[in-house]
């Protein structure tokens, strides 16, 4: 009998590039714990403007470091014993950093595409 393949997901921002910025999550946390920093409702900023937009993008040049565990990560594809996909939330505008930062890891050995 054959036994599906483990189909595992893994997010980009933080996972397959590790990001030092997230060093302040915690704190920001904390502050919206106190109510110091207030929550607004769940929503998913997309910038308008050409300021914005170069904002945005350099918000997201801090997933710059390959994680620790991508030769783990290959190990396990190249042993087929799981299928890799890479998940995330950026959005469209943001594309062609992203495909430049996976290729610098050589991605495309790695990860599948969902069909």
């Amino acid at each position: 009998m054959q036994t599906k393949k483990l189909q595992v997901g893994f997010d980009f921002d933080g996972v397959i590039m590790y990001n030092p910025a997230r060093i302040i999550r915690p704190f920001m946390a904390f502050l919206k714990l106190k109510k110091i920093v207030k929550r607004e409702h769940l929503r998913f900023y997309l910038p308008k403007n050409k300021v914005a937009k170069f904002l945005w993008w350099l918000a997201h040049q801090t997933s710059f470091i390959a994680a620790e565990g991508i030769p783990q990560l290959k190990k396990l594809v190249a042993d087929k014993k799981i299928e890799a996909y890479v998940i995330t939330g950026r959005n469209t505008m943001l594309k062609a950093d992203l495909q430049h930062k996976l290729a610098s890891i050589d991605a495309h050995h790695i990860f599948l595409k969902k069909k």
